[in-house]
This record gives C-alpha cells, structure tokens and sequence, in this order.
C-alpha cells in the first residue's frame, strides 16, 4: 500500500471556528435543495461531472449513434461511482447544440469511398459538460418503514458547476417515485 504524504501539516491549517454545536447546523447552509411540483424536498448528495466527449481523437458525431454513445458512457459512470446496481437512472431530455459544418472537398476520401460530402452539414451535439447527481429525500414513510429514498439523474450542461436555474428547472420534472430506491435503517 502507498503511503499518503501531504504538502501540509494538520496542525498548520487554517480553520474557522463555527461555534457552539454548529456541527448539527453547518450542512443545513451547504444544502443544495430542490422543490418538486408535489412539494417532495430532494437534496443533492453526490455530483460528479465530466467532458460529454471525453476520449474522442477527431471526428464529429455526424450520426445520432455517437451521442447515444455518450449517454451510455455517462450512465456507466454514474453505475461506477454511484456502485448503482440495477437502480434506474432518470436522463434528462438535454438540448442539443446544433452547429452547421462547412465540409472542404477531400478528393482521396471520395475516391476510397465513393461518396463525396455535402457542402454543408447538420451536426448535433450534446452540451459539453455530463453531470450526475445523487439525490435523496427524507419523506419518511412509517407504513412502509421507510426513512429515506435516494435517486440518481443524469444531465448535460455547458460549462463545469452547480447547475443553472435553466437545468434546476428541467430538475423539477423528476419523476421521483418512478426512479427512487428506498432505504430504511
């Protein structure tokens, strides 16, 4: 096993003193809560995100099968670093970004193919940025025992961060009983 070696000492860190008990309050200001239309509370527990494109050379996805590529990717990584096993994954309908390309004339791909490109091209992409959130719910469920019921979303947005209010929005048409798993303790 390697060992950790740090470019600090922990008894030279800064710190900020929150006061008497703030370790029962100190998370409730880091929240980061959603309202859904029935007035479920979800709390946004885990958030990854990474580049849509990651790993792709060269090429555009000039067909739909490259982006539906990419919304597999991100439902693996969310199954990897969730450790999902067999839970659904809620992937919000994204925008797609569309962008015309100008193709030059490739006189060597025509000959091999046999094809020549259009001048001009369509070409859809995702937003740049996937995002995966684990949420959960504290909605206790007594007749049930259920103290708490936690769901994973996929999403795609166009620059690393919290989500905009745009995205926030789309997050409120969750459909939560459909993809939540239930914990109780």
């Amino acid at each position: 096993m390697t060992e950790l070696t740090y470019t600090f000492a922990w008894d030279q860190l800064p710190f900020v003193h929150l006061g008497v008990d703030a370790h029962r309050t100190r998370t409730l200001t880091e929240d980061w809560t959603i309202t859904l239309p029935d007035g479920r509370e979800i709390d946004l527990n885990n958030f990854h995100q990474f580049k849509t494109y990651e790993g792709v050379l060269a090429g555009l996805p000039v067909h739909p099968y490259y982006n539906e590529q990419e919304l597999s990717a991100g439902i693996r990584k969310a199954t990897h670093v969730l450790k999902l096993d067999g839970q659904k994954i809620w992937i919000m309908p994204p925008t797609i970004q569309r962008v015309t390309v100008i193709n030059r004339p490739c006189a060597e791909l025509e000959r091999r193919t046999g094809h020549r490109q259009p001048e001009r091209q369509e070409v859809d992409f995702l937003p740049p940025v996937c995002s995966i959130g684990l949420f959960s719910s504290q909605r206790f469920a007594p007749e049930k025992y259920v103290a708490r019921t936690e769901a994973v979303a996929i999403w795609y947005q166009v620059a690393f961060g919290i989500p905009g209010s745009d995205i926030v929005e789309k997050l409120k048409e969750f459909s939560w009983e459909e993809y939540c798993a239930e914990f109780s303790y």
